[in-house]
């Protein structure tokens, strides 16, 4: 059992390292926008209805990384009040460590 996870949870960050080495960086904070465009695939489709309104694309499938230094900072330290709060849950740990990707 132990072996099986090990080896499910070495997989899980070989698949994050290299979705972190494929996607396009940013180092700037999102701008901000009165509409919220989830997910850019269909973003060409989709424009030509906003008329001119500036909009924001907040990409989910790992196209784009904001690695901006306060957004980095704020998800480490709520990881860490996180994990304290429930230390020793390996999905817990998991979870959040998918999210600071």
């Amino acid at each position: 059992m132990k072996l099986k996870t090990a080896a499910i949870f070495r997989q899980t960050i070989v698949n994050m390292a290299a979705m972190v080495l494929k996607a396009k960086k940013v180092f700037h904070a999102p701008k901000k926008a009165k509409i919220l465009v989830i997910d850019g695939v269909s973003l060409e489709v989709l424009k030509p209805l906003f008329n001119g309104v500036i909009f924001e694309v907040f990409y989910v499938r790992g196209e784009s990384i904001n690695l901006n230094p306060t957004i980095m900072m704020k998800t480490v330290i709520y990881l860490i009040k996180e994990i304290r709060k429930a230390p020793m849950q390996k999905p817990l740990l998991t979870k959040y460590s998918l999210a600071l990707l």
